[in-house]
């Protein structure tokens, strides 16, 4: 319930409308000046290192109810996960972002229900997909895009279940050769 503060100290209205004008013309150092002094003054202070609740073996904020879940934020019933953000009731994933109740993923983003995924971005209800790109309700899928309720395609087009095993081992082997295999869609 206080007015007319800069870095936790109370001026009369007048001094701090004139210290706010000097701020003001300066912009550019007294903002870097400005936060070299809040970055000082967060030393001073103690503050809460992370939200931890219920949590066996586990490192970063806001995280709940889990296991063995290594840098993960604003998280819930994990376990065994390590890099993960906003995830629910999920296990066995690294460097996710926003999947509840999934399993088994890794470098994905945005999936719903899942399991066995990598390197995918918004497939949701699908299990076994690589390098994905928004599949709803799909299995065993490879470099596909905007597919649903499908199964054993790659880059779109459907195969047969021995067809697909075949031609993503060859696919898989070389992306490996040319060092593309392990890695995001590119930018």
């Amino acid at each position: 319930n206080t007015s007319y503060c800069i870095l936790n100290v109370q001026y009369p209205k007048e001094e701090y409308e004139q210290k706010e004008n000097d701020l003001k013309a300066n912009l550019t150092s007294a903002l870097q000046n400005l936060y070299a002094q809040v970055q000082q003054k967060k030393l001073e202070k103690p503050h809460l290192y992370a939200v931890l609740t219920n949590c066996e073996g586990c490192t970063g904020h806001f995280t709940f109810h889990s296991r063995n879940a290594k840098h993960c934020f604003d998280c819930t019933d994990l376990e065994d996960c390590s890099y993960c953000t906003n995830v629910l009731y999920s296990s066995d994933a690294y460097d996710c972002n926003y999947f509840p109740k999934s399993e088994l993923m890794y470098n994905v983003m945005s999936a719903n229900q899942a399991s066995r995924q990598s390197f995918c971005f918004t497939c949701w209800d699908s299990h076994d997909l690589l390098y994905c790109f928004e599949c709803m309700q799909c299995k065993h899928c490879f470099g596909c895009c905007g597919l649903k309720h499908r199964e054993y395609c790659i880059l779109n087009p459907q195969y047969s279940p021995a067809e697909y095993e075949q031609h993503v081992a060859r696919i898989i082997t070389h992306m490996q050769e040319a060092k593309d295999w392990g890695t995001f869609f590119p930018y």
